[in-house]
């Protein structure tokens, strides 16, 4: 099963720390016979590394040992076929969008008819036959019609948990007219400066993360004196993680109920609703 993490925090600097943290407490599953991605921003664009994880188990602190960034987006899974493709792994990126999905999202069969319902220019975007990017390139045609400025960065969250929303929905309706079961899976969107989530069959939770008291990668331990220059931005981070796969190891993870959207705000403030 492919496992997902996304992060969003307040200090771009501090993201090793943040990920040295949930080392302990989220399972990626990066291990030998899969494949691992990351999408991370930088002066405002998305950035992908993609690569299999060999003889190596890695950690979410290496994938992102020398990013500095906000959001945050990980994903492993199983090869498909045996042989490592870059545009068969997650996540996924279009223009100023990140995408990772886990599980069945479009109905078997049905994959010519859902690019048939895209905009001309997602369907120019679809790169691969991953079922997840298909997914993704629906959510942002339905984003795209709902806003006039898409790529505008502080589009609200919910506009985005929307385009989720609807298409599930969509996926709902040809599952249900070719006699299929509704489509299972927890999916997050992101543009860097918020975040969008569904679940629906899938676990997914989330926690919310204040403040590093103690920080190995940075030298800071409880009895760091407060004129230390290291130590403000520690005490002061801020962030919200989701996870399909937590561990309970010193964070406080919420559920996400299924049949639930969860967006993640640029302030961090965090909201759950019904689809």
């Amino acid at each position: 099963m492919a496992q997902l993490v996304a992060l969003l925090q307040s200090d771009p600097a501090l993201l090793r720390c943040q990920l040295h943290r949930l080392d302990t407490a989220v399972e990626l599953g990066a291990a030998p016979g899969k494949v691992v991605g990351v999408g991370y921003y930088e002066n405002g664009k998305v950035l992908l590394r993609k690569r299999p994880a060999g003889q190596h188990s890695y950690s979410l602190e290496a994938l992102g040992q020398d990013v500095k960034s906000e959001c945050f987006v990980a994903a492993c899974h199983g090869v498909k076929g045996g042989v490592f493709r870059e545009e068969d792994t997650e996540p996924y990126r279009f223009r100023s969008w990140v995408f990772a999905g886990t599980g069945r999202i479009v109905p078997v069969g049905e994959r010519s008819k859902v690019i048939e319902s895209l905009p001309p220019i997602m369907q120019r975007g679809l790169v691969g036959p991953s079922d997840a990017e298909l997914a993704f390139l629906t959510t942002l045609g339905h984003i795209y019609a709902a806003s006039r400025s898409p790529e505008h960065p502080d589009l609200e969250a919910e506009v985005a948990g929307q385009g989720l929303a609807k298409t599930l929905a969509q996926l709902d309706a040809q599952a249900s007219a070719s006699r299929q079961a509704m489509p299972q899976t927890c999916a997050v969107l992101s543009n860097g400066r918020m975040l969008a989530a569904v679940r629906r069959g899938k676990p997914l939770s989330y926690a919310l993360l204040e403040g590093l008291v103690e920080c190995p990668v940075c030298g800071v331990d409880r009895s760091a004196n407060d004129r230390d220059p290291r130590v403000r931005p520690h005490r002061t981070l801020k962030a919200v993680v989701l996870a399909s796969r937590p561990k309970i190891d010193g964070v406080q993870w919420v559920d996400v109920p299924d049949n639930h959207l969860i967006t993640v705000s640029r302030n961090l403030a965090v909201r759950v609703t019904p689809l």
